[in-house]
């Protein structure tokens, strides 16, 4: 069984107090045999040294996002964004292994991720059950959707990936980081492995699910997160006959709050796609993949929708039986369509959740999803959507 302590501080500035902070929240001697400590905070953290010297301080491996804002349920009332948290997983029956491949130059290197996931792997006492992932946005070698497969081929596809990218308020992302043992990474995965006694129960709550045009569209034509043909025609002739635009540059305007519903036609669950745009070329470019002979239809973003999403959110969040940790990764898309409401899904959580719980605004999201009618799953990346795992 996993167990888990929270901690917090908001103390950017003095390096030092920030890990007493911690350290004085954390009663070490709860720690079981394995230990690992999930941190989330705000890039300020990590540009003043207070991030590294609170991992230096902890006497078990860390790994995390620098997060545009974040919570923890130990945070009591507090919803500022500059926070960091440290959610400890601890066990006397399960393993925790962590990895961190090399820089990523492309997809066919990967970091030398094989012999890195062989090496971490091999410090577990059995094969993982849980690979929970962690990457920066603004990475362009590879997509969230290859670091997905990736892993599937390392692991086997039975093998659940949860995870999260970092996020950040520069819209360049150069200071959206990955955090491993204190030291940051704007080029490199970072991942734990998790074999031994652990039961992970997952749920993915996109906000427009029951907000879709009646109009579908077959994706006759795609290469990657590119969009060329909809039912055999240019993409636009599809936008038009579903109502959300009538040229290309009205599209582009307000692209934003048409996320696209994805159908894989696999039997499993659909996801949720971000629209960037319409290319010169007529394309429409996505956030993350969209198969070709995979169906969509375009979806109609709001707050209502999304504050209703996370109320299913927070309901198996406190169904999940017995869970001694949840971690809630929400897309950072979701927090700027709030926009000044943003602090209503992050006080629900603090009021509502009864388990521990840490929560990180998200770049991207990794989550598996179901089959109907089966227990089978599948890996898939996500946008636009809040994601669970609960241990």
């Amino acid at each position: 069984m996993i167990r888990s302590i929270t901690a917090y501080t908001t103390e950017i500035d003095d390096a030092e107090q920030a890990a007493a902070d911690i350290t004085s929240a954390l009663d070490l001697s709860k720690l079981l045999k394995n230990t690992v400590g999930i941190i989330v905070c705000h890039n300020d953290f990590v540009d003043s040294g207070a991030a590294e010297a609170v991992c230096a301080a902890l006497p078990f491996p860390t790994v995390g996002v620098a997060a545009l804002a974040g919570l923890i349920s130990s945070s009591a009332d507090n919803l500022e964004n500059f926070l960091l948290s440290v959610l400890v997983l601890t066990s006397d029956d399960a393993d925790f292994s962590v990895g961190l491949t090399e820089p990523i130059e492309s997809a066919e290197t990967f970091g030398n991720i094989d012999k890195i996931y062989k090496e971490t792997a091999g410090k577990l006492s059995g094969p993982p059950k849980l690979v929970l992932s962690y990457l920066p946005l603004g990475i362009l070698t590879v997509s969230s959707d290859e670091v997905v497969r990736k892993m599937d081929t390392l692991t086997g596809r039975a093998t659940p990936n949860f995870g999260s990218y970092s996020s950040s308020a520069n819209l360049e992302f150069t200071n959206a980081f990955i955090i491993v043992n204190g030291k940051h990474y704007r080029d490199r995965y970072a991942f734990v492995l998790i074999s031994g006694e652990v039961n992970p129960r997952f749920f993915c709550a996109a906000a427009f699910f029951s907000k879709n045009m009646p109009k579908k569209g077959l994706v006759t034509r795609a290469v990657s997160n590119m969009i060329q043909e909809i039912n055999n025609k240019p993409p636009i002739e599809y936008l038009k006959e579903a109502g959300v635009c009538s040229n290309a540059e009205e599209f582009n305007a307000s692209a934003v709050n048409f996320p696209i519903l994805v159908d894989y036609n696999d039997g499993s669950n659909p996801v949720m796609r971000g629209a960037f745009h319409i290319t010169e070329e007529g394309h429409i470019f996505c956030a993350a993949e969209v198969p070709q002979d995979s169906t969509i239809s375009i979806s109609i973003a709001d707050t209502e929708g999304i504050l209703r999403s996370f109320d299913e959110v927070i309901d198996f969040a406190n169904s999940a039986g017995e869970a001694s940790a949840v971690l809630i990764y929400s897309c950072i898309g979701r927090y700027w369509m709030l926009q000044t409401d943003y602090q209503k899904e992050m006080s629900a959580a603090l009021e509502r959740i009864k388990p521990s719980f840490q929560l990180a605004y998200s770049g991207t999201e990794i989550c598996p999803v179901a089959f109907e009618g089966s227990d089978k799953t599948a890996n898939r990346s996500h946008n636009i959507t809040c994601v669970v795992c609960a241990l």
